[in-house]
C-alpha cells in the first residue's frame, strides 16, 4: 500500500481564490504554495483585514479588494458573499479532515490544510 495525499480540488481552488481576492496590494510579496508530506500551505501578502481573526473568520466579512472580488465573481470563481471559508470548513467536515489552521501576521496570512483524515472513534 502507498499513502496518497488527497486535497479536494474545490477546497484548493477556494483557498487560491481567497488569496487573490484578499491579498494586500500595498505589500510587495507573492502568493506562495508549499506542499509537504502531510499538508499544504498557501500564503498571501498582508495580514487578515481589520476586525477579522482566525477565530471569527466564519462570521465576519471584510472586502479588502472589492474590484478584484467583482472580477473573480464575474468569472464565476467566487460568489462574492463572504462564503469562502464556510465552503472550506464544509468540505473538510464532509471528508473527515482537520479544519485548516490560519496564521496571520502583519505581512502574511498562511493557511495550513492537512491531508490527514481524522481517525474515527466508532467501532463496528
Amino acid at each position: 500500500r502507498k499513502t496518497v495525499r488527497y486535497y479536494n480540488e474545490n477546497l484548493i481552488r477556494e483557498l487560491l481564490v481567497n488569496c487573490l481576492a484578499h491579498s494586500s496590494r500595498t505589500i510587495s510579496n507573492d502568493i506562495t504554495i508549499k506542499v509537504y508530506p502531510g499538508y499544504v500551505s498557501i500564503s498571501n501578502p498582508g495580514g487578515l483585514p481589520l476586525g477579522v481573526t482566525k477565530d471569527n473568520i466564519l462570521h465576519t466579512k471584510h472586502r479588502r479588494n472589492p474590484n478584484m472580488i467583482e472580477i473573480l465573481t464575474a468569472f464565476g470563481l467566487m460568489e462574492g458573499e463572504g462564503s469562502g471559508y464556510d465552503l472550506i470548513y464544509e468540505l473538510d467536515a464532509v471528508e473527515a479532515k482537520k479544519q485548516p489552521e490560519i496564521e496571520s501576521t502583519f505581512n502574511t496570512v498562511t493557511v495550513y490544510q492537512s491531508a490527514e483524515i481524522i481517525k474515527s472513534t466508532l467501532r463496528y
